[in-house]
């Protein structure tokens, strides 16, 4: 073999392998596209009952990772590419161990529950019927929910942090009582600050109906008011600081 068909030989061996991965990453490609459109068809299939969309996407935030009833959450944009909202996979279970299996759709804009539906795939259902949970459903869709979901969100492959914030909260300051008193005489009330749609200021006491009695805070903090565990002011303290 001469050196000019030698050269002959290695340039066709050379458009040979580069056909040829031009060829396994077409299909590679092809094949993954193919997948994601099999995705979205099947996410179609299962949410737009709850919250109709064009495409849906994986909420991957670690702050789902602390609410175990929840299984995910994905945010649902229109033809345009605006985010329109969110459906919630939830799996909730009693005392009893019976569960309960339920897609929410949420709207981006007023967090208005736009539909519910329950996913018959529970290993031990809660005994509810189609007839009461349609009325459930029914009472609860097109109802606006006082929410608010933030975290970061990490997108695997940018790895840049985002945030996602659902605007479900007004501005103000909020308040509410009980209409009764309990069996001490007191009167427990809530008042609720929100600020740039989050809450800010929370303060749950206890006022009694005799005017000389202190508030339940400070006669927990006294001693005049006891009960199991640790004192009610500091329970109080921890529960609003949490919200």
């Amino acid at each position: 073999m001469n050196s000019k068909a030698f050269r002959r030989l290695i340039t066709e061996a050379a458009i040979i392998l580069v056909l040829s991965i031009v060829f396994v990453l077409s299909g590679i490609y092809l094949s993954s596209f193919r997948k994601s459109d099999r995705e979205q068809a099947n996410y179609r299939d299962q949410f737009a009952s709850v919250l109709k969309c064009a495409n849906y996407d994986l909420v991957n935030t670690p702050v789902l990772s602390e609410h175990k009833n929840i299984k995910n959450v994905y945010i649902g944009y229109d033809s345009q590419g605006t985010p329109r909202g969110y459906v919630v996979d939830l799996m909730c279970s009693n005392d009893y161990s019976e569960q309960l299996h339920l897609l929410i759709g949420i709207d981006y804009e007023t967090a208005i529950v736009t539909g519910i539906q329950r996913i018959n795939d529970e290993s031990n259902p809660v005994p509810f019927s189609d007839e009461v949970f349609k009325e459930f459903a029914d009472a609860v869709t097109g109802k606006r929910i006082p929410m608010a979901f933030s975290g970061n969100v990490y997108d695997d492959s940018s790895e840049v942090e985002h945030e996602v914030v659902i605007n479900g909260l007004h501005d103000g300051v909020y308040y509410a009582q009980s209409m009764v008193k309990d069996s001490s005489g007191y009167i427990d009330y809530v008042e609720i600050e929100v600020k740039s749609g989050t809450i800010s200021r929370v303060r749950w006491d206890a006022i009694n109906v005799d005017p000389t009695t202190e508030p339940r805070s400070e006669a927990s903090l006294s001693g005049a008011y006891r009960i199991s565990g640790l004192d009610w002011a500091t329970q109080s303290y921890k529960i609003c600081h949490a919200l």
